[in-house]
């Protein structure tokens, strides 16, 4: 069916950039015949009025490139579910969002390499990480707080399950489409009206009391958020493996090319969020 197949992320798709006044010249490097992309979509904070692609200081022959001013709010998430939300209607065959730089810690260790390697098609599960360390998402006070408001009416129950960090990801069509527009809207208005006066528990990073801080929680939950896997049971043992799995590729010497799976509670049945963690956050690091 070629319809499903261009769904699943079949043809050319949009490079989405989180961008926040970094340089963009290592963008450069993706203008290629060989692109999977043929768009590229700046989604830009702290530049200045009038600002456009042609300022970069790039030469695009064979992706075109467009600006967007964005308010500087819910760090990469904000700028991700605007776009979402505006091209819900036309979503191309997939969209691969990224943080507007090639170098960073959480970076793959090749990251123009690893764009110009995406291969959409082969996407089973709706979405694909290109970078990022392993954590799991259970036990975690903030992503349980967040659940019902992000997730309720998605998965009602939470489970546990690993995600690399850092949300650098590519998505199908299919997995932005299964949830109706509506919902991506009320996920954009907490991102954008994030108030996290109601939580009580403990936290590592100020950050996450901030106006960025749904972008944070968010970070932990785009895995079964983009995820077209059915989820019958919270059970550990009935989660489907895509879940349990996380390979790791990132510039930092101490996650490189991790493979992680993750093992069962003692009880077995994946349900930890009555217990706690050691970290002062709740958050499960997997080095």
């Amino acid at each position: 069916d070629e319809e499903t197949d261009e769904g699943r992320g079949g043809g050319l798709g949009t490079l989405v950039l989180a961008d926040n006044g970094e340089p963009a010249d290592w963008l450069a490097g993706l203008d290629s015949p060989k692109s999977p992309f043929n768009k590229v979509k700046m989604m830009s904070s702290n530049r200045s009025e009038g600002y456009t692609c042609k300022d970069l200081g790039v030469e695009f022959e064979f992706i075109s490139c467009t600006m967007q001013l964005e308010p500087n709010v819910g760090d990469e998430a904000g700028k991700y579910i605007d776009f979402i939300v505006q091209q819900y209607d036309s979503f191309p065959p997939f969209a691969t969002f990224v943080h507007n730089h090639e170098g960073d810690w959480h970076d793959p260790p090749h990251k123009t390499s690893e764009l110009l390697a995406v291969d959409a098609s082969q996407i089973e599960h709706g979405i694909e990480f290109i970078s990022g360390f392993c954590m799991e998402s259970l036990p975690n006070d903030l992503v349980l707080w967040a659940w019902p408001t992000v997730l309720g009416d998605v998965h009602p129950q939470p489970f546990r399950y690993a995600s690399p960090c850092c949300a650098q990801f590519t998505v199908t069509r299919q997995a932005v489409l299964q949830h109706p527009k509506e919902w991506w809207i009320r996920l954009q208005h907490f991102v954008r009206h994030f108030n996290a006066d109601s939580y009580t528990g403990p936290v590592e990073f100020e950050h996450v009391r901030s106006k960025h801080g749904g972008g944070f929680i968010l970070e932990w939950m785009w895995k079964p958020i983009f995820a077209t896997d059915a989820i019958s049971s919270a059970n550990f043992l009935e989660t489907p493996s895509f879940f349990k799995d996380c390979s790791a590729r990132c510039s930092s010497p101490s996650f490189q090319e991790i493979e992680y799976s993750m093992g069962t509670s003692q009880d077995g049945d994946g349900l930890l969020h009555q217990q706690k963690s050691p970290h002062s956050d709740g958050l499960l690091y997997q080095q």
